[in-house]
């Protein structure tokens, strides 16, 4: 327990004081303060556009413990989805009103036929707007003056909540002593908000497991990469900003069996300036190694010779059933490029598996998914080239 003294009421926000908020519950009836809850979609599924979804656990009143009052406002006895607290927090983000979640916007068939069309549709107004607009200014202040202050940017304007609670034994009613949930409910940029998300680390091992010193700072960083790249919308000049802010960093791609031209435009497409050293056919080695991740413009040397059977000729292995990234890493490592339509799980290629190619040359890839048609709520499988931005 920290000694904070005497709280008012938004300071208990900022500082995350666990007494201050039964404090505050308590002066709930169980009906009043329960409803609320459920107002804020705990305890039932969003009914977001994606099949499976859970709708964790929040007992009814009836079925409260005398404790109940005092941990349920830590977030103890009850079980939430990520997706669940994104809505709640997007709902202080939007004024106090709820939105139904969609992960699919648009959907266009082959034909060019318009199958889905989702708009943001309001749910319910969970709370007054006033009230939600106070919280909301409680919630940057938490980042710039409270326990998520390792979230405050100098780039983007950030508000949101950290929350730090121990994992549940399952099979018990029982906490696990020195395992926890870390995490951090953010909204950006605080000025006209785009963006809601929720980090959740489970048992962190670095030493601190407080959701301020591990969910918050890694959704500082989203954030701040999201905006350089143009992903969350704001003026160039604070694009520019956060560019100059972070190094910029891409991954070593593999290129061993790589004929030395091909290594060099795949280097030079991921912005890294190649190194040939050596004579041969094909690259044998580099460094750094595959899969690295380095600044944008650095070296990789690339170490050319002659393939051990002296052929420039590959077996190109069975794809089916791998996902389309397995897939490309598979053909890529060989020397083979890969022409990619579809997503999810390989389900043909040409040339047939164990044919014997020259390096270099092309391997199409067809993936396919199961995807809902929710015209007639059947499920079938799709080729990825039904779905068109």
């Amino acid at each position: 327990v920290h000694g904070y003294g005497l709280l008012r009421a938004p300071e208990i926000l900022i500082n995350s004081s666990n007494v201050g908020i039964v404090k505050i519950a308590k002066r709930l009836d169980k009906q009043t303060f329960y409803r609320y809850i459920k107002l804020f979609g705990f305890g039932t599924i969003t009914n977001v556009d994606f099949p499976g979804e859970a709708d964790g656990k929040l007992n009814s009143p009836s079925k409260w413990s005398i404790p109940t009052m005092s941990t349920l406002p830590m977030g103890y006895e009850v079980r939430a989805t990520a997706i669940q607290l994104a809505c709640a927090y997007s709902a202080i983000a939007n004024h106090g009103r709820m939105n139904r979640p969609f992960l699919v916007s648009k959907a266009v068939s082959g034909d060019g036929d318009t199958e889905i069309i989702r708009q943001p549709l309001m749910v319910r107004q969970v709370i007054p707007e006033w009230v939600s607009d106070t919280i909301y200014n409680i919630l940057r202040e938490v980042v710039t003056r409270g326990t998520a202050r390792s979230a405050n940017s100098p780039y983007v304007k950030i508000a949101g909540k950290t929350g730090t609670s121990k994992k549940h034994a399952y099979g018990t009613t029982k906490y696990k002593s020195h395992e926890y949930y870390s995490s951090f409910a953010g909204i950006a940029p605080f000025e006209d908000p785009k963006v809601v998300g929720v980090i959740v680390i489970d048992n962190p091992k670095a030493g601190k497991y407080y959701g301020g010193f591990v969910a918050a700072p890694l959704f500082r960083a989203i954030i701040e990469k999201a905006v350089s790249a143009g992903i969350v919308e704001s003026p160039r000049s604070l694009k520019l900003a956060v560019s100059a802010y972070h190094d910029e960093k891409t991954a070593v791609p593999a290129l061993r069996f790589m004929l030395a031209a091909q290594a060099k435009e795949v280097l030079r497409k991921r912005r890294l300036v190649p190194k040939i050293i050596g004579v041969g056919n094909v690259v044998i080695s580099q460094v750094p190694k595959a899969y690295s991740e380095v600044e944008v413009g650095d070296t990789v040397w690339v170490y050319l010779g002659e393939r051990e059977n002296q052929t420039d000729k590959v077996i190109l292995p069975d794809l089916r059933g791998l996902s389309i990234r397995d897939a490309i890493k598979k053909l890529t490592e060989l020397g083979v490029k890969p022409i990619i339509s579809g997503y999810g799980v390989v389900v043909e290629q040409e040339p047939a598996p164990f044919t014997e190619v020259k390096i270099g040359c092309e391997c199409k890839v067809r993936g396919m998914s199961i995807v809902r048609n929710e015209l007639n709520g059947k499920s079938s499988k799709n080729s990825g080239d039904f779905w068109k931005n």
